[in-house]
């Protein structure tokens, strides 16, 4: 099971990075700058590997502990975290991301299996939101607002972010 630090999961694309966040809420604790909350988006196999509606393929690595989000078991399971190894194809490790749901949100599935997403564990307003230690399963869609992310270079958020 991987209790993923939801403060802030970043990514990076291309020599880019940038950062996944949940929804349209920004909080001081997500802007800040902690290595180990890091992630890569690691675009390697992207053109030769894509979903069935053609979007290109990508890794989420952590760039502290070079570990990859893996898929889970199956539906309403947890996602695990691996060692990585970005010389060797390994679908277990890859996603795409859908289409703009229309506010720069998408929603990040598995590359071989569209229909489940990338979800917040209880992570609806319902259940009170989204907070450090929330688990990441996989679940069909339900249009949440703890299923839609959003990756943005992480230098568009070094202008916001005061240090010091």
């Amino acid at each position: 099971m991987a209790n993923l630090n939801l403060d802030p999961p970043v990514a990076r694309v291309d020599n880019v990075t940038a950062r996944i966040t949940f929804g349209p809420e920004e909080t001081p604790a997500r802007r800040s700058l902690n290595f180990d909350l890091h992630w890569i988006k690691d675009e390697k196999f992207s053109t030769r590997v894509k979903d069935e509606e053609g979007f290109p393929s990508f890794a989420l690595v952590n760039k502290a502990t070079g570990q990859a989000i893996k898929h889970s078991v199956g539906a309403t399971q947890p996602v695990q975290l691996i060692d990585y190894n970005p010389d060797v194809l390994d679908e277990s490790v890859l996603w795409t991301e859908s289409r703009d749901l229309g506010d720069g949100h998408r929603t990040i599935r598995m590359v071989n299996n569209i229909r489940l997403n990338v979800d917040a564990f209880n992570g609806d307003k319902n259940h009170g939101g989204v907070h450090d230690g929330t688990t990441i399963v996989l679940w069909e869609w339900k249009k949440g607002d703890n299923q839609r992310w959003k990756i943005v270079p992480y230098w568009v958020l070094l202008g916001r972010v005061r240090v010091g």
